[in-house]
């Protein structure tokens, strides 16, 4: 009777595990057609935050980018905090989620309460700027008992943490780092190529923007040219040319100086200012 009682408890508890392998698999699957279909970042964050809560219960988690010189992390998404603060900074190294950026290792802990207070208030020091005290706190829950960090990497390469939190001990076990690793790598890679995207599309805008510009200056100096050319205006063409500077050359002021080689004097706008040296005049 015993051996049939454990019997069917181990057939239950493979059912389970069966279970919940089947609603991972379907969550990875839905997840990643989400994500991998769209170059926009709030998206690649708001879904991947809104899928886990609603399959597994992750309902307090952050996700923070790497910076430019890759020296801290940058919140810039998060769920379930009321006090989250895009922006808020964290460095690379510090508690669980610096340790796990630093290492680019999943980290899971436990009794973390005192560990995320400090790594919050130190990273607020880091600030947006760099200066001490001038940054907002990283988000987190007062009761914390649980937390998971795990690195945003692609070809070896951080690009950022996706962090969850629980008030409850042993909230996260080794199954969730499982599917959190795999979660993470396609979460990494959607992350990594809208990144690319959104800078070259600035660096596109930019483009676009600098070749306006130019020809722009190119017509006007165009247009200049023809005006020297059909005007016997001094006065017009003087005027023109200055407009031309002013615009295209952020020229504030100009002063035109015109020199008579036969006479070997020199005129401004007021008239003569000055005979020239006889080395001049050659």
């Amino acid at each position: 009777m015993d051996g049939n009682n454990e019997h069917s408890v181990c057939v239950q508890e493979l059912q389970r595990q069966l279970a919940r392998k089947e609603g991972e698999l379907e969550v990875i699957q839905s997840l990643s057609r989400q994500i991998n279909t769209t170059l926009d970042l709030e998206r690649i964050f708001n879904v991947s935050m809104e899928s886990l809560d609603r399959a597994f219960g992750f309902r307090h988690s952050m996700i923070l980018l790497t910076d430019a010189q890759n020296k801290d992390l940058e919140l810039v998404a998060s769920r379930g905090y009321e006090d989250a603060t895009p922006g808020a900074k964290l460095p690379i190294g510090l508690g669980v989620i610096g340790v796990a950026a630093r290492r680019k290792k999943l980290l899971r802990s436990v009794g973390v309460s005192y560990q995320l207070m400090y790594a919050r208030q130190a990273g607020a020091t880091v600030g947006k700027s760099g200066s001490e005290g001038s940054g907002p706190m990283l988000p987190g829950l007062q009761n914390a008992a649980s937390q998971m960090a795990i690195p945003l990497v692609v070809r070896d390469e951080l690009t950022g943490i996706f962090a969850v939190e629980s008030p409850e001990q042993g909230a996260f076990d080794a199954l969730d780092e499982e599917l959190l690793s795999i979660i993470g790598n396609m979460m990494g890679a959607a992350i990594t190529n809208a990144r690319a995207y959104r800078s070259i599309e600035e660096l596109s805008h930019t483009l676009e923007d600098r070749v306006q510009r130019r020809t722009e200056e190119l017509d006007s100096l165009n247009a200049l040219t023809r005006q020297a050319n059909e005007s016997h205006d001094l006065d017009e063409i003087i005027d023109a040319t200055a407009a031309y500077m002013i615009r295209h050359l952020n020229v504030e002021k100009m002063f035109l100086l015109l020199i008579d080689h036969e006479r070997g004097e020199i005129y401004g706008a007021g008239g003569h200012l000055g005979t020239l040296k006889t080395d001049e005049k050659d």
